[in-house]
């Protein structure tokens, strides 16, 4: 008896922390039609045993299968658009934006403009970057393939999931997108932003940004620190355990100069008990970012309690607020606990829009409006 046709959707992957996430969201909301592709020489974070490590050669020759009815791009890197020019025409494209892919696009400025004045001193001057010329054919090589790529490739997405519903239109501001919006995201209240037993913050500790990354603006964040809270008894816990290494020693350094003994770095990746267990010391949140960036950690924070400090200037930051979230602003440390009532507020918040079931509703809404367009 000849076996029915499956459709299948492709999933392409780089290798993030992320990718087991949605490989668990996607098995759960229909198992057995998704192939998880992850663009690598080996697979460091992802641990999904059904995961393949892969080749971009390897890509292009999966596409013009005849069971394909869908590819979702987990984030979409400059040096990947070239693939979307593969894809035939009756394959339905989604691209789940992970933010540093399209936040670079929006506009001439770029990440520059996001990176406040003293913050931005502290990224490697370009001539203390000469580890690249021991890497320069391998750089030839990626930047030829950048400059065969185009943002008109964008054209062949036909559906958009940013991070936060609000960036779709400011996206479209900037990109030749004819992509319709799909709401989708990485994670849930439930599996990944709590642990078992997970109780309310127990502390008064600060943690301050989420990564070696300029985008923190960290040295503006530990200034205003140094000069409106009093840090007696209280640690500042810097998360520094990915992005630039350059960047990190020069957090450190102005952390230890700034806040002196107060300055606690962590410069190793945690377990997530050990690392929801050290954020539970936290009763204060503060995110200097003018991009939106750091939603997990927020989201953690907010299920336990603590008071979340944005950068009005941040996307993020309107988004809570028009969603009823009690904030405080980086412009005012005020270091003045959340009532209860606000507590609970924004724990619902967190639940009504990454808990478990509406996740699920969103994973099985997007699978289904793929299969459903698809041509074959």
């Amino acid at each position: 008896m000849m076996q029915p046709f499956i459709k299948k959707i492709v999933h392409v992957m780089i290798d993030e922390k992320f990718n087991d996430m949605a490989i668990r969201q996607f098995e759960e909301a229909k198992a057995g039609i998704h192939e998880y592709w992850i663009i690598a020489a080996q697979l460091t974070l992802t641990r999904s045993t059904i995961a393949r490590q892969c080749s971009i050669d390897d890509l292009l020759v999966q596409f013009s299968r005849p069971d394909i009815a869908g590819i979702v791009f987990h984030g979409l890197p400059l040096n990947h658009y070239r693939l979307l020019r593969y894809i035939p025409d009756n394959v339905r494209v989604a691209w789940i934006g992970y933010g540093y892919d399209y936040y670079s696009l929006l506009n001439h400025e770029n990440e520059s403009s996001r990176i406040l004045a003293k913050s931005k001193t502290l990224q490697a001057p370009s001539h203390k970057r000469h580890a690249k010329r021991l890497l320069r054919p391998i750089l030839n090589r990626i930047r030829s393939f950048k400059n065969d790529s185009s943002i008109s490739d964008l054209q062949r997405v036909d559906y958009f999931s940013p991070v936060l519903d609000i960036e779709y239109d400011m996206v479209l501001r900037h990109l030749p997108l004819r992509a319709k919006y799909v709401t989708w995201n990485y994670g849930t209240a439930e599996d990944d932003l709590s642990q078992p037993n997970m109780g309310s913050v127990n502390g008064s500790n600060i943690l301050a940004g989420n990564s070696a990354s300029a985008t923190n603006n960290d040295v503006e964040l530990f200034e205003l620190i140094r000069d409106q809270v009093d840090l007696t008894e209280r640690k500042v816990i810097v998360p520094l355990s990915y992005g630039d290494p350059y960047y990190r020693d020069q957090v450190i350094r102005k952390g230890e100069k700034l806040l002196g003994e107060a300055f606690l770095p962590l410069t190793t990746f945690m377990p997530m008990e050990e690392y929801s267990k050290t954020i539970q010391a936290c009763g204060f949140v503060m995110m200097n970012h003018l991009r939106q960036q750091a939603l997990g950690n927020i989201c953690m924070a907010m299920l336990m309690g603590a008071k979340i400090y944005l950068n009005e200037g941040n996307p993020l930051s309107s988004w809570f607020k028009s969603h009823g979230a009690a904030l405080g602003s980086i412009s005012k440390l005020d270091m003045v606990p959340l009532q209860d009532v606000d507590k609970e507020s924004n724990r619902r918040l967190v639940y009504s829009h990454w808990g478990r079931d509406y996740q699920l509703q969103k994973t099985k809404h997007l699978v289904d409006t793929i299969l459903s367009s698809s041509t074959h």
